[in-house]
């Protein structure tokens, strides 16, 4: 491990242990791009849509592989709040950075993390009510089951994980340890 990493890890009593490392990651995330290029025609653009702020590292890892399997990848962001600390608002709140070119076109939607499934629900709905996608895909690169409570469709996952509370890469707790470079459970 690196040393740096170890350093963070003993010295942050929040860091439980690590789930997944950035090495682990990146060989899933190539894993996942070439399920979704068999997914898309390569000759139509891929609208990727990052569900900010969690999905940022991913989106971005995930775009680029992408790119490199030869896909005309257009980005778009939507920002969406359910979270509150560590606890579930309940509510879901869906904001557009601009209004979305989506019509006719395949959309991806790119996630961090789906565990209640009420999001992204929500979002699928929202969009497919707005516009006339050709098609919407869900990835994520996390996927915690156990908490499901909507039978929303996740096209491509990542990692099922147990039910536990995760933070890094792009994952936080009230804004903090988003930039970790690997993914570890969070004690509380």
């Amino acid at each position: 491990m690196n040393p740096d990493i170890k350093n963070i890890i003993e010295n942050d009593a929040h860091i439980q242990k690590v789930m997944f490392t950035y090495d682990q990651i990146n060989h899933k995330t190539i894993e996942l791009a070439c399920d979704i290029a068999r997914s898309f025609p390569i000759d139509k653009p891929i609208v990727a849509i990052c569900v900010l702020k969690g999905a940022v590292p991913f989106y971005s890892l995930l775009c680029q592989k992408l790119s490199e399997k030869g896909f005309q990848v257009d980005f778009e962001f939507v920002r969406i709040r359910s979270y509150i600390g560590t606890d579930s608002s309940g509510t879901v709140e869906i904001r557009l950075d601009r209004e979305m070119d989506i019509d006719d076109k395949n959309v991806l939607i790119v996630e961090d993390i789906v565990d209640t499934g009420a999001t992204l629900e929500k979002l699928k709905r929202f969009l497919n009510e707005k516009h006339s996608p050709n098609d919407i895909k869900i990835c994520t690169l996390l996927d915690k089951p156990s908490r499901r409570l909507k039978d929303t469709k996740i096209d491509f996952i990542g990692f099922e994980i147990p039910d536990e509370f995760v933070i890094g890469f792009g994952m936080d707790c009230d804004q903090k340890y988003r930039a970790l470079p690997f993914i570890a459970i969070y004690k509380q």
